[in-house]
């Protein structure tokens, strides 16, 4: 898979677009030279472009629309299936998102650069880039007058929500279930600041429809260092919340011993 993705981002490069590997795969990547000595497969591979969603269909034929408008377009090459996302920020209405019971979707606009989409992302570990001779790019910013570096974290092993905690979890509540599934398949220990904005929020989970996590929660359960997880999680009081308006989260797991 790596291997097509590498001729995908060659064919994007010689229309004279930027293309880059992002996300999963640089963590894994990464993760693996720091820790794991390559242990960790790569299993799926994402791709960002300033290339707009029609240059992408024009240059791969066989695609799909798929979360056009978050333009992002399905392709497949090569037997493979990836996800090419243009460039883009997410603008959310913030006073809308705070009345609202339900998830407020953002409105996405082309973003110029690479950095302006990295910063609209979740956690730092997953906005790491490569290119395609295989040279990170790392993501730094700063916040409350630290650098923080977005490598670093994986080096350290650090799940860290990009920017502010509080907004992003705002933004979309799940990011609270993801950020524990991290720990658990990453065995990574989550920022300071970062969980105790996660605690302090965690009722924003309620807006999340059970069905959104049952995909998180399967990858939780799987993870190497799940018991750690799911006692961090209980002693948050994350098992407390109310899914589609009926009743807690794994209600049960209160009676089992750690």
């Amino acid at each position: 898979m790596v291997e097509e993705a590498k001729v995908v981002l060659q064919l994007l490069n010689k229309r004279g677009f930027e293309a880059f590997y992002i996300g999963g795969k640089c963590r894994t990547d990464l993760d693996n030279l720091y820790h794991r000595n390559g242990k960790r497969p790569i299993r799926d591979v994402d791709i960002v472009t300033n290339a707009t969603p029609d240059e992408i269909k024009k240059i791969f034929p066989q695609h799909k629309e798929q979360c056009i408008a978050f333009s992002v377009v399905v392709i497949k090459f090569a037997e493979c299936s990836f996800e090419i996302a243009t460039y883009r920020k997410d603008n959310y209405d913030m006073d809308k998102v705070k009345r609202s019971s339900k998830i407020v979707k953002p409105t996405v606009v082309v973003a110029g650069t690479l950095d302006e989409d990295r910063a609209r992302r979740d956690f730092t570990i997953n906005t790491v880039a490569q290119d395609v001779a295989g040279k990170y790019i790392d993501y730094t910013y700063s916040y409350k007058n630290k650098t923080i570096s977005a490598m670093n974290d994986i080096n350290k092993k650090i799940i860290r929500c990009v920017g502010n905690p509080t907004v992003r979890f705002e933004e979309d509540p799940l990011r609270i279930m993801r950020m524990f599934r991290f720990m658990s398949t990453l065995g990574y220990e989550i920022e300071k600041q970062t969980l105790k904005s996660a605690i302090s929020n965690k009722n924003l989970l309620e807006k999340v429809p059970s069905s959104r996590f049952a995909p998180e929660m399967n990858k939780l359960i799987a993870g190497e260092n799940v018991k750690e997880t799911l006692l961090l999680m209980r002693k948050s009081g994350i098992f407390d919340i109310i899914i589609d308006g009926n009743e807690p989260f794994l209600p049960s797991i209160k009676s089992i011993n750690d």
